[in-house]
């Protein structure tokens, strides 16, 4: 192999190193999104829950 072959190669291996970095970067983010989606429901299932014992209060 010459040289300018093994360089070829060794750049290649690096360019994969860093999509995988990237692809697991992606998956982290989407991890992220997910729990915010998470909260965001929390937050609007606990004032309809409010509500439902503000009714059962008042109609006693």
């Amino acid at each position: 192999m010459s040289d300018l072959q093994r360089q070829q190669q060794q750049q290649q291996q690096q360019q994969q190193q860093q999509q995988q970095q990237q692809q697991q970067q992606q998956q982290q983010q989407q991890q992220q999104q997910q729990q915010q989606q998470q909260q965001q429901q929390q937050q609007q299932q606990q004032p309809a829950a409010c509500g439902v014992l503000i009714v059962i209060l008042l109609g006693r």
